[in-house]
Protein backbone atom coordinates (compact mmCIF):
# COMPACT_ATOMS: atom_id res chain seq x y z
CA UNK A 1 0.00 0.00 0.00
CA UNK A 2 1.19 3.69 -1.04
CA UNK A 3 0.59 6.28 1.25
CA UNK A 4 1.61 10.15 0.83
CA UNK A 5 2.14 12.51 4.06
CA UNK A 6 1.20 16.26 2.86
CA UNK A 7 0.48 19.87 4.34
CA UNK A 8 -3.37 19.63 4.68
CA UNK A 9 -4.42 22.34 1.67
CA UNK A 10 -7.94 22.06 0.40
CA UNK A 11 -11.53 22.41 1.47
CA UNK A 12 -11.17 18.54 0.62
CA UNK A 13 -8.86 17.95 2.59
CA UNK A 14 -9.86 19.72 5.81
CA UNK A 15 -13.24 17.35 5.44
CA UNK A 16 -11.56 14.80 4.78
CA UNK A 17 -9.24 15.56 8.05
CA UNK A 18 -12.12 16.41 10.08
CA UNK A 19 -14.01 12.63 9.20
CA UNK A 20 -10.66 11.32 10.38
CA UNK A 21 -10.85 12.75 13.49
CA UNK A 22 -14.51 12.12 14.18
CA UNK A 23 -14.07 8.72 13.34
CA UNK A 24 -10.62 8.02 15.23
CA UNK A 25 -11.80 9.75 18.21
CA UNK A 26 -14.18 7.07 18.35
CA UNK A 27 -12.23 3.96 17.36
CA UNK A 28 -9.31 5.08 19.99
CA UNK A 29 -11.68 5.98 22.88
CA UNK A 30 -14.37 4.04 23.18
CA UNK A 31 -13.30 1.53 25.66
CA UNK A 32 -11.42 4.56 27.50
CA UNK A 33 -14.50 7.51 27.83
CA UNK A 34 -18.10 7.30 28.59
CA UNK A 35 -20.39 6.77 25.52
CA UNK A 36 -22.10 9.60 26.66
CA UNK A 37 -18.77 12.32 26.14
CA UNK A 38 -18.54 10.66 22.72
CA UNK A 39 -21.11 11.27 21.47
CA UNK A 40 -20.46 15.23 22.01
CA UNK A 41 -17.49 14.21 19.46
CA UNK A 42 -19.80 14.98 16.46
CA UNK A 43 -18.50 15.27 13.22
CA UNK A 44 -19.97 18.24 12.43
CA UNK A 45 -17.53 19.76 15.12
CA UNK A 46 -14.38 17.64 14.23
CA UNK A 47 -15.11 19.39 10.99
CA UNK A 48 -15.40 22.99 12.23
CA UNK A 49 -11.91 22.28 14.36
CA UNK A 50 -10.24 21.57 10.60
CA UNK A 51 -11.59 24.56 9.42
CA UNK A 52 -10.68 26.87 12.41
CA UNK A 53 -7.10 25.43 12.96
CA UNK A 54 -5.67 24.49 9.81
CA UNK A 55 -2.45 25.45 10.48
CA UNK A 56 -0.06 22.87 11.16
CA UNK A 57 -1.72 19.92 9.91
CA UNK A 58 -0.43 17.17 8.30
CA UNK A 59 -2.68 14.36 6.44
CA UNK A 60 -1.75 11.02 5.05
CA UNK A 61 -3.33 9.81 2.40
CA UNK A 62 -4.26 6.31 0.43
CA UNK A 63 -5.75 6.84 -3.01
CA UNK A 64 -6.60 10.30 -2.21
CA UNK A 65 -8.75 9.94 0.52
CA UNK A 66 -7.34 10.88 3.98
CA UNK A 67 -6.88 8.41 6.94
CA UNK A 68 -4.85 10.03 8.81
CA UNK A 69 -3.73 13.21 10.29
CA UNK A 70 -1.24 15.00 12.74
CA UNK A 71 -0.87 18.55 14.31
CA UNK A 72 1.89 19.63 15.76
CA UNK A 73 3.67 23.12 17.22
CA UNK A 74 5.17 25.05 19.89
CA UNK A 75 4.45 23.45 22.90
CA UNK A 76 1.86 25.01 24.99
CA UNK A 77 3.24 23.77 28.61
CA UNK A 78 3.95 26.86 30.14
CA UNK A 79 6.58 25.73 32.54
CA UNK A 80 8.77 24.65 29.13
CA UNK A 81 10.38 27.55 26.96
CA UNK A 82 11.31 26.70 23.26
CA UNK A 83 9.85 23.18 22.76
CA UNK A 84 7.71 21.66 20.30
CA UNK A 85 4.91 19.48 20.75
CA UNK A 86 3.02 16.96 19.02
CA UNK A 87 -0.87 17.77 19.65
CA UNK A 88 -2.52 14.95 17.81
CA UNK A 89 -1.76 11.77 15.47
CA UNK A 90 -4.40 9.97 14.46
CA UNK A 91 -5.01 6.93 12.15
CA UNK A 92 -7.70 5.05 11.29
CA UNK A 93 -7.97 1.59 12.93
CA UNK A 94 -8.42 0.07 9.31
CA UNK A 95 -4.47 1.64 8.48
CA UNK A 96 -2.96 0.68 11.95
CA UNK A 97 0.16 -1.08 11.55
CA UNK A 98 1.36 0.05 8.10
CA UNK A 99 3.51 2.53 9.36
CA UNK A 100 1.50 5.78 8.36
CA UNK A 101 1.54 7.08 12.15
CA UNK A 102 5.04 6.68 12.20
CA UNK A 103 5.74 8.55 9.19
CA UNK A 104 3.42 11.49 10.56
CA UNK A 105 5.44 11.23 13.46
CA UNK A 106 9.00 11.63 11.26
CA UNK A 107 7.09 14.28 9.90
CA UNK A 108 5.95 16.38 12.51
CA UNK A 109 9.25 15.77 13.76
CA UNK A 110 11.22 17.55 10.87
CA UNK A 111 8.92 20.49 10.97
CA UNK A 112 9.81 20.89 14.70
CA UNK A 113 13.74 20.10 14.73
CA UNK A 114 14.41 23.58 14.98
CA UNK A 115 13.47 22.81 18.97
CA UNK A 116 15.61 20.95 21.48
CA UNK A 117 12.80 19.01 23.13
CA UNK A 118 9.46 17.67 21.68
CA UNK A 119 6.65 16.59 23.85
CA UNK A 120 3.38 15.05 23.57
CA UNK A 121 0.33 14.09 25.82
CA UNK A 122 -1.35 10.77 26.27
CA UNK A 123 -4.14 9.58 28.16
CA UNK A 124 -2.50 7.89 31.23
CA UNK A 125 -5.16 4.74 30.32
CA UNK A 126 -4.09 4.51 26.36
CA UNK A 127 -1.56 1.91 26.38
CA UNK A 128 -1.35 1.62 22.49
CA UNK A 129 -0.68 5.08 22.15
CA UNK A 130 2.01 5.09 24.62
CA UNK A 131 3.58 2.16 23.17
CA UNK A 132 3.22 3.96 19.92
CA UNK A 133 5.05 7.31 20.82
CA UNK A 134 7.67 4.77 23.06
CA UNK A 135 8.70 3.19 19.50
CA UNK A 136 9.08 6.66 18.48
CA UNK A 137 11.54 7.60 21.24
CA UNK A 138 9.57 9.20 23.55
CA UNK A 139 9.89 8.84 27.37
CA UNK A 140 7.84 9.11 30.32
CA UNK A 141 8.66 12.65 31.81
CA UNK A 142 6.98 13.70 35.50
CA UNK A 143 4.26 15.49 34.39
CA UNK A 144 0.35 14.46 34.28
CA UNK A 145 -2.61 16.83 34.03
CA UNK A 146 -6.28 15.73 35.31
CA UNK A 147 -8.23 16.25 32.11
CA UNK A 148 -12.31 15.99 32.72
CA UNK A 149 -13.14 14.36 29.19
CA UNK A 150 -16.96 13.72 30.41
CA UNK A 151 -14.58 12.14 33.89
CA UNK A 152 -12.37 12.95 35.01
CA UNK A 153 -8.60 10.87 33.15
CA UNK A 154 -4.65 11.57 33.95
CA UNK A 155 -2.86 12.76 30.72
CA UNK A 156 0.71 11.81 31.23
CA UNK A 157 3.44 14.19 28.79
CA UNK A 158 6.43 12.49 27.47
CA UNK A 159 9.05 13.99 25.65
CA UNK A 160 12.01 13.18 22.82
CA UNK A 161 14.89 11.38 23.72
CA UNK A 162 16.45 11.15 27.30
Amino acid sequence: MTFLVKNMETEEEKIGKGTVHWQSWHETYEDLLSKDYLQTITREKCLQIATDCPENTLIAQVDSQVVGFARYGECADEEVQEAGEIFAIYVLEKYHGQKIGYRLMQACLEYLSEFSKVFVWVLQANQKAIDFYEKCGFIVDDQKKELTLGQSVTAIRMRLGN
